[in-house]
């Protein structure tokens, strides 16, 4: 159903590969993205990237290995790494605005990210005039779902899955993604 992604090494090399292997996935989670933020914040992807770089430090001191694994990322996969970080900061930034909430700058917003070259969904790019723009065709269902399964029950391996499902549009990105990280013990 989902395409099999494995990736290993340290996290700016796993993040490389995962880039290299996904880059048209990825740039559907922008297209997806940019059109939720302009519908629900007024904001094009450019503002997005820009409120995104807000959790750099926070990033840079808490977790630094996932700073290197989003910069992997987006070399492999060829894009901007405020992009990347954008889209892992996606619930901070959309933190407090109601689900079917359309912000008054919408329109305005969905044309700047048409006029940069934005990724776009196939119905998005069939649409005349920004005027005529409508509410994405998705529907906020819920929230991504955690699953772990530890050694006792998996046989000696500790497993963990998350979805990104909660967009509809956004399943047509999902991957599963099977890392091999190396991982430092401190007892």
């Amino acid at each position: 159903m989902f395409p099999v992604i494995t990736v290993a090494g340290e996290p700016y090399a796993r993040g490389y590969q995962y880039g290299a292997a996904t880059a048209p996935l990825i740039r559907h989670s922008i297209a997806s993205y940019a059109r939720l933020f302009a519908h629900r914040r007024g904001m094009d992807w450019a503002a997005s990237g820009a409120a995104a770089l807000v959790y750099r430090p926070l990033l840079a001191d808490l977790a630094p290995q996932l700073l290197e694994e989003m910069r992997g990322i987006a070399d492999g996969a060829g894009l901007r790494f405020d992009e990347i970080l954008t889209l892992n900061v996606r619930t901070e930034l959309m933190a407090g605005i109601g689900s079917g909430a359309r912000h008054p700058n919408a329109v305005a917003a969905l044309e700047r990210n048409r006029a940069t070259g934005v990724p776009q969904h196939a119905d998005e790019t069939a649409t005349a005039a920004p005027e005529t723009t409508v509410e994405p065709p998705f529907v906020d269902d819920g929230e991504c779902t955690t699953v772990a399964a530890l050694p006792g029950v998996t046989g000696g391996s500790t497993l963990l899955a998350q979805t990104w499902d909660w967009s509809g549009d956004q399943r047509a990105a999902c991957v599963m993604l099977h890392v091999s990280a190396l991982v430092n013990r401190v007892c």
